[in-house]
């Protein structure tokens, strides 16, 4: 089933909730997260996640760090499947440290992911809000970002993307592996653009 992303004039409003209740590689630990994501007009698209923890885990600062290894909730989207270019990983944990690149698959010297900070490219910064049994982020990921990165910012009712939403921690005290959309791997396994979901704007 598609995720619908609303159209609105601000962001006070109020987008269709996804929860991420699919943890393939094991259900020891499933930490309840919710988000939405909201197309805000004339500005960009708008992230939003929280997830039932409590101290999760955070021993990366910097953007670029190997996020996935602390407690980190992300998400992979292809704005524009049919321009090859790829999708966006942004991965952030509770520090606001975020991993951000562009890439048709996982990272390898046959396939490389273009990371922007390394490019001299300023990427989204993410707010970051840690509560005593919970912690939340937004993300704006603005138009001219996505300019950048795809060499255009055009969208319209009924345009699709493709991407799915995550919940992990590889290095935390019960590693875990949660997403919105099925993953066939037998492996944990995010980059796979062939397991992605449809993203339908309304």
């Amino acid at each position: 089933m598609p995720y619908l992303i609303k159209q609105c004039h601000t962001s006070k409003e109020k987008g269709e909730c996804f929860s991420i209740r699919c943890y393939p590689w094991g259900k020891e630990y499933t930490p309840e997260t919710t988000g939405s994501f909201l197309l805000l007009e004339g500005q960009g698209f708008l992230l939003q996640m929280q997830c039932l923890e409590n101290h999760p885990t955070a021993h990366y600062y910097k953007n670029s760090d190997p996020v996935h290894k602390d407690s980190c909730m992300e998400a992979f989207i292809d704005f524009f499947p049919q321009s090859g270019k790829g999708y966006i990983n942004f991965e952030i944990n509770a520090n606001g440290a975020m991993k951000c690149s562009i890439g048709t698959q996982r990272n390898s010297p046959e396939h490389p992911r273009y990371y922007f900070e390394k490019e001299g490219i300023s990427v989204p910064r993410p707010r970051v809000c840690i509560e005593d049994d919970r912690w939340e982020l937004s993300l704006l990921i603005p138009l001219s970002f996505l300019k950048t990165a795809y060499g255009r910012d055009d969208f319209a009712p009924g345009q699709v993307l493709r991407g799915n939403f995550h919940k992990c921690g590889e290095e935390t005290p019960i590693p875990h592996f949660g997403t919105l959309f099925p993953v066939s791997s037998p492996s944990p396994d995010f980059h796979r653009p062939e397991d992605f979901g449809e993203l339908i704007i309304r």
